[in-house]
């Protein structure tokens, strides 16, 4: 479900910017996700041919947070992405 709102937003925006991919479209990731989930997140945006994925939380507070496991997150989300075989000249690596 969310690969296909993805690839219908991005060809809503390509058929409104004349082709030009501006502006390009980043997916913000929630940070408590399970990684069944960011699996799911990392092979939606995989197939959507979206620019960029946000993967950090916004909140300026750390007390309390379990940051091990908000990297194991991360490095899950990392690694999933990196191992896309996506070829194409609107997407660069990130990390």
């Amino acid at each position: 479900m969310l690969e296909k709102l993805l690839k219908e937003v991005v060809v809503e925006r390509d058929r409104i910017a004349g082709g030009t991919g501006l502006p390009k479209i980043a997916v913000k990731v929630a940070c408590d996700l399970n990684e069944e989930e960011l699996g799911d997140v990392a092979s939606a945006v995989r197939g959507s041919a979206v620019e960029g994925v946000i993967v950090s939380n916004t909140t300026v507070r750390r007390e309390g947070l379990d940051l091990k496991s908000g990297e194991s997150h991360y490095n899950t989300m990392r690694s999933t992405l990196r191992s896309s075989s996506h070829q194409g000249p609107s997407r660069r690596s990130i990390w």
